[in-house]
């Protein structure tokens, strides 16, 4: 639980006059702080994006980058990136021999670009 939740209950069960004797008090104490009046200190978190990374101002947008090249750029997991790529919601890859998996720069910067102008999601 979070700790701002956790001193917002403590809190409210100082501010009541009646000790808590029964599950039934607890319940209502812990249904009343998550209500608006113990909830306005907290903010919802907003989608700030990254400045393009200076990384990538450097790539030329004629060539190929290998999956390291792009993790390098985009920071997530290896996984997130795959699961994503099979979503259709970036680039397809280009299967240049075994083993050597390959995506066009152009399509790898298209992408840092929407995700600097908003959130995919």
């Amino acid at each position: 639980m979070d700790h701002k939740l956790l001193a917002c209950l403590a809190q409210l069960a100082q501010s009541k006059s009646r000790l808590l004797t029964d599950e039934a008090r607890l319940w209502q104490i812990l249904s009343h702080a998550l209500t608006e009046e113990c909830r306005k200190g907290f903010k919802k978190p907003t989608f700030q994006p990254a400045p393009l990374p200076k990384d990538a101002e450097a790539i030329p947008p004629e060539g190929f980058m290998r999956l390291d090249g792009v993790l390098k750029l985009i920071p997530m997991s290896a996984a997130s990136w795959w699961r994503g790529v099979q979503l259709g919601m970036y680039p397809k890859p280009i299967k240049i021999s075994t083993g050597i998996t390959v995506w066009r720069n152009v399509d790898v910067l298209e992408l840092i670009r929407k995700f600097s102008e908003k959130s995919i999601f």
